[in-house]
C-alpha cells in the first residue's frame, strides 16, 4: 500500500514504503512514552549548609547568607524545597564545583585590584601654608604675599 500526499495541486507518493525490520528493545519503548517528570529532589540533594563547607574546603569561604544569594541569582542549580523548618534550598551537586571556580576567579580578580591601587592611608596631601612677606612699597603694614607656597610633609 502506498500512501499519497498532496498539498491540493501536487501529490506525492514515496517510491517504497517505510518498513522497520528490527525489534524495539525496553529502552526503545521507554523513550517513546511520554517525559518523565524531572524528579527535582533527586537532582538537588546538598543543603545550603553543605554548600558552605564544600566553598570552605575549596578555599572560598562565603557566609550562609551568600550562599542563599548565589542560589537566588541562578550562579548555583538551586530549587526551594518544602522542609521540616519551612521552605528550605536545595543545590545540585554538579553545579557546585563551577561555583567553586566562578569565585576563585573573582577573588583573584579582587586580588590583583586591590594590589593596584594605593591604600587610603598611603595618601599625601600636601598642606598649604600662607606666608606674610613685608611689602617695602607698602605704608608699613604687613600684606600677605601674592604666591602661596606650598610644604610637603
Amino acid at each position: 500500500m502506498h500512501l499519497a500526499l498532496t498539498d491540493g495541486d501536487n501529490i506525492w507518493v514515496p517510491a517504497s514504503p517505510v518498513c522497520y525490520t528490527a525489534s524495539m528493545t525496553d529502552s526503545d519503548i521507554a523513550r517513546r512514552d511520554a517525559p518523565q517528570p524531572d524528579i527535582v529532589e533527586a537532582r538537588h540533594t546538598l543543603s545550603v549548609r553543605d554548600v558552605e563547607l564544600m566553598f570552605a574546603q575549596a578555599g572560598v569561604q562565603r557566609s550562609h547568607r551568600h550562599v542563599l544569594r548565589l542560589c537566588q541569582s541562578g550562579m548555583l542549580d538551586a530549587v526551594k524545597i518544602p522542609g521540616a523548618s519551612g521552605v528550605e534550598w536545595y543545590v545540585a551537586p554538579a553545579s557546585v564545583p563551577k561555583a567553586i571556580g566562578d569565585l576563585k576567579q573573582i577573588d583573584a580578580q579582587r586580588a590583583r585590584r586591590s594590589e593596584t591601587q594605593p591604600a587610603a592611608s598611603d595618601h599625601v596631601v600636601p598642606e598649604i601654608v600662607n606666608q606674610t612677606d613685608l611689602d617695602a612699597a607698602g605704608h608699613g603694614a604687613s600684606q600677605p604675599a601674592a604666591t602661596r607656597k606650598i610644604r610637603m610633609k
